[in-house]
C-alpha cells in the first residue's frame, strides 16, 4: 500500500507573527513622518494665505495711501474666503484684531495693524498643534517677513521694522 503525502499550503503561526511584526514597526515609524508631512502641507496651505494677505495688504496701502485696519479694507484688493461659525462660506470682515476660520477649516486667522506694520497670523485649530504662522508688513517700507512653526514650541517672531 502506497501512502500519499497530503501537502499542505498556507503559513505557520510563526511567519505570520514575524509578517505582523515586521509591518507595525514599519508603521510605527512611517505614521508619523506622514502625519508630520500632512501637517507642513497644510501649513503650507496657510502660509500661502499669509503672502496673499502681505500683498493686499501692501496693495491697499499704495491705492488708498492708509494701512487697512480692517478685513473689509483688505477685502476691496482680495476677498478673504473664511468659513462662518454655521459652517457656511463668507469673507472675512470687521477689524483685524477678529478672528476667522480660514476656508480649509484647520486654522484660525487673526490680524493686527498700527501705524506702518500690518501682522497677520494663523493658528491650527486642527490636528496639527505647533504649526502655526505669523506674517507681518511694513506698509511704508515694503518689508515683510513671515515665520513658522515646526512642531516645535518656538515662539513665532516676525520683524518688519
Amino acid at each position: 500500500m502506497k501512502s500519499s503525502t497530503i501537502k499542505k499550503s498556507g503559513f505557520s503561526l510563526t511567519e505570520v507573527l514575524i509578517t505582523v511584526s515586521i509591518v507595525s514597526i514599519l508603521s510605527s515609524i512611517a505614521l508619523p513622518n506622514y502625519t508630520r508631512s500632512i501637517c507642513k502641507s497644510d501649513q503650507a496651505e496657510a502660509v500661502s494665505e499669509l503672502t496673499m494677505l502681505q500683498t493686499a495688504a501692501m496693495s491697499y496701502t499704495d491705492e488708498y495711501g492708509t494701512t487697512p485696519t480692517t478685513w473689509d479694507q483688505i477685502g476691496t484688493i482680495m476677498p478673504i474666503q473664511t468659513i462662518s461659525d454655521s459652517g457656511t462660506k463668507t469673507t472675512a470682515s470687521g477689524s483685524l484684531n477678529s478672528t476667522h476660520i480660514l476656508r480649509s477649516e484647520k486654522y484660525e486667522l487673526s490680524g493686527e495693524s498700527n501705524t506702518n506694520i500690518t501682522t497677520f497670523s494663523v493658528k491650527s485649530i486642527g490636528g496639527c498643534s505647533n504649526y502655526d504662522a505669523k506674517a507681518c508688513v511694513n506698509t511704508q517700507t515694503g518689508q515683510s517677513d513671515i515665520a513658522k512653526k515646526d512642531g516645535n514650541n518656538a515662539i513665532l517672531t516676525t520683524t518688519c521694522a
